[in-house]
């Protein structure tokens, strides 16, 4: 009876063990940028696109690459909006947005998104899904 006990407690060790070594190394596959794509100096995004049914890897990377470069231009919108709030308030303490603002605004979006590129690539090994970390140059003062 000791015995069969004790092989219980054995055998509900060692799989306890193992389920956490499976658990680590499936947290461990994944790049560091693909969970924390910032970079000092830049305005990064990562996004991602599983395999697609029609298209193979072209189609899967012009997925990958649209999701990033909506992620950058909402990122970079405003982050843009609130450097022109700050300007606004530094001019005489008044809130006037005017046309001629919002169009500079996406003007300047548009520019910042021309200079953006693909920085890495990562395909998981198991599901197929395709990883882009997606990079521009960061926003000074306008």
């Amino acid at each position: 009876m000791k015995t069969r006990l004790l092989f219980l407690i054995l055998l509900f060790i060692t799989l306890s063990a193992c389920k956490q070594t499976t658990t680590r190394e499936a947290e461990d596959i994944y790049p560091a940028w693909v969970l924390n794509p910032q970079i000092s100096g830049f305005e990064a995004v990562s996004a991602s696109a599983p395999k697609q049914k029609m298209g193979g890897d072209y189609a899967q990377r012009r997925v990958a690459l649209t999701k990033a470069r909506q992620q950058l231009a909402e990122q970079i919108r405003v982050r843009v909006q609130s450097i022109y709030m700050n300007s606004i308030t530094d001019a005489g303490g008044e809130v006037n947005i005017s046309q001629s603002m919002k169009t500079k605004m996406r003007s300047r979006v548009m520019l910042n998104m021309g200079n953006a590129r693909v920085l890495n690539e990562w395909v998981h090994p198991t599901s197929g899904d395709l990883y882009i970390h997606y990079v521009t140059d960061a926003i000074s003062g306008i």
